[in-house]
């Protein structure tokens, strides 16, 4: 057997490939026709790359899957639970009284606890019952009830919310709910009421209107609130922020033989509640209001002005 190197006329004329070893193959002797086939076979080797492997070149694994997308949240609706939710139930209010250039100021602190549910819906109309508990107002004897301030107060209510209105009232009924401590219980029950739409979502906005009847120190009053709503909440706040702006207007007047006595009023305030986003429930409630009032008294003379400024905070108990 021969040893012949393998290379062309083209590798020993160029000079480029004097550096390129010269590849040998032992090969028997050959005739000129195998000689031929034998070249030919070596051309189209090298034409296609080099000789090729038995092991087959594994194909690239196949990309992960993208995770499915996480579905946005964007609508919010408010829950109604049919079994009681307590709130803690605080304000602070502040008494500012200008009459005949005598200026007295008079902090009160009222605490309760209210207790809400919503056992069922017909016609439309929301049903709504609650008890307010633990209703104990503190400050100034000139203004707390002695009778509140020695045991907490307990009144329950029932009622219904519509289309048109929040409508409560106390069980049983008072057969005079002038200055009954009961209806403050229940103005303060009513704070946590809200008519609010079947939806909510980023940015919605609606208004409302009440007309409700108190009886202060003796005078009837109505008082008239304008209500804005807006909803508010960033994309990582486990919580809606609704925001109501309101604005009242009271007025009131007795005339009696020996009284006669004018009440009229203005105010503002801005609370905000927030609706957990999970769950669609009432989690908390803060605020703060202002209210101007004049009051004239034709037995007494002269005009009264007071100042009423207070900070609502209620928080769902665990």
């Amino acid at each position: 057997m021969t040893v012949r190197p393998v290379t062309s006329v083209a590798r020993r004329q160029n000079p480029a490939y004097r550096s390129v070893p010269t590849l040998f193959f032992f090969v028997p002797s050959l005739s000129r026709a195998r000689r031929a086939s034998l070249w030919r076979l070596l051309v189209l080797t090298g034409c296609s790359g080099g000789m090729q492997s038995g092991v087959r070149t594994p194909a690239p694994a196949p990309a992960p899957a993208a995770p499915p997308p996480v579905a946005v949240v964007s609508t919010w609706r408010p829950a109604y639970p049919t079994t009681p939710v307590a709130y803690r139930v605080q304000v602070d209010t502040r008494l500012a009284r200008d009459s005949a250039g005598s200026r007295e100021d008079a902090p009160v602190q009222t605490t309760a606890r209210v207790a809400i549910a919503w056992p069922s819906v017909s016609g439309g109309a929301r049903r709504v019952q609650g008890r307010v508990s633990e209703f104990v107002i503190g400050g100034s004897d000139r203004i707390a009830d002695p009778a509140v301030r020695a045991a907490p107060l307990v009144a329950t209510f029932e009622g219904s919310v519509d289309s048109v209105a929040v409508r409560v009232s106390l069980v049983p009924a008072l057969a005079n709910e002038c200055d009954a401590p009961q209806t403050a219980a229940l103005a303060l029950a009513r704070e946590l009421l809200v008519r609010w739409p079947a939806a909510l979502t980023i940015g919605q906005t609606w208004r409302d209107s009440s007309v409700t009847f108190v009886c202060r120190g003796g005078v009837p009053m109505t008082s008239r609130v304008r209500a804005r709503y807006e909803v508010r909440g960033g994309a990582d706040s486990s919580a809606l922020d609704v925001v109501r702006v309101a604005e009242v207007d009271l007025s009131g007047e007795v005339r009696q033989p020996f009284r006669a006595v004018r009440v009229r009023g203005r105010g503002t305030g801005e609370h905000h509640f927030f609706l957990d986003r999970a769950s669609g429930m009432l989690s908390r409630v803060e605020g703060s209001s202002t209210t101007e009032l004049s009051v004239i008294d034709a037995a007494r003379g002269g005009e009264q002005r007071v100042r009423q400024t207070a900070t609502f905070r209620a928080q769902r108990e665990p």
